[in-house]
Formats: structure tokens, C-alpha cells, sequence
């Protein structure tokens, strides 16, 4: 009975989905990035490598919506923290007013303009140390809520 119960839930074991993947202490890599956003069925691309040889841009959209994830405090290939990123064109002139109204009123985007008059949304996560993938999941079904509201703010792409 003993070998029959240890058979089955090694046999679980192995045929069980990993639920959960390793998570590097030091950080992630743009490809763990892009192989994380294809688990979520997102379609993703790394940046050109900079100097270096490290992509710190990952390029991805969501419901029509494209994004960017920068990595930053890289050390070798590994990064400490992202920046979920959003860039909209202002067609419907909003202003510094109502961008601070947003920012007030909505804790995981933080809105402005850049210089060349576009929207920008960003929500920035540190991933190192100690995050999981449960969390990183998580920053990212947050992120896709707030950016789905942030777009009807600003009016579109």
C-alpha cells in the first residue's frame, strides 16, 4: 500500500504542470522576461542588445495595446527591477491638470507627458530580491487592468 501511494504521487509529480518556476534571487534576464510573457500567451520580443550585449527593452502588447518592459539595475545579464511602460499620442489634449487628477485618483500608473507632448503610463516593480513568479504574475494582471483603464483616460493609442 505504502509503494502504491509513493508510485502515485511520484507519477503525479512528474505529469504535474510546473506551477511555479525557479526564481533567480539576483534578478531576470530580457529572456526570462519574453519566455514569461509567452507562458502568459503575449507575444514578446527582446530589444537589439546595447553595448554589452544586454537587451534591457522587452516589446509586448495586450488587447491591441503595445507596451515595453525596461529592465533596469542590471548587473551582468541579470536585473534587480522593471518598468511596465505605455506610450499614447495626446489627440485628445490632455492636460497637466487632468494627468495629475489621474495620478491622484489611480495608484499603479503613474501619468505624464513627454516632451514631445505624448501620454506616458508606467508602473515600475522591484523583482529582486525575494520575488516570485505568483507576484511577477500578479504585476502583470495589474498591469493589464490599469492600462486597459488608463487607454479609455487618454482615448486610445
Amino acid at each position: 500500500m505504502r509503494w502504491t501511494l509513493a508510485a502515485a504521487a511520484l507519477a503525479f509529480a512528474v505529469s504535474a504542470p510546473v506551477l511555479a518556476w525557479a526564481f533567480p534571487q539576483d534578478g531576470l534576464k530580457a529572456d526570462d522576461i519574453v519566455d514569461w510573457l509567452q507562458h502568459q500567451h503575449l507575444d514578446a520580443q527582446p530589444d537589439e542588445p546595447r553595448a554589452g550585449g544586454t537587451a534591457t527593452v522587452v516589446r509586448s502588447s495586450v488587447d491591441g495595446t503595445p507596451f515595453a518592459i525596461y529592465l533596469y539595475d542590471c548587473r551582468k545579464d541579470r536585473c534587480a527591477s522593471l518598468q511596465y511602460a505605455a506610450s499614447f499620442s495626446n489627440g485628445d489634449g490632455l492636460t497637466l491638470a487632468r494627468l495629475n487628477a489621474w495620478n491622484r485618483q489611480s495608484r499603479y500608473i503613474r501619468a505624464y507627458l513627454d516632451r514631445s507632448g505624448r501620454v506616458l503610463g508606467e508602473y515600475d516593480l522591484d523583482i529582486a530580491p525575494g520575488l516570485d513568479g505568483k507576484a511577477l504574475d500578479h504585476s502583470l494582471r495589474r498591469w493589464r487592468s490599469a492600462l486597459s483603464r488608463f487607454k479609455l483616460f487618454v482615448g486610445g493609442l
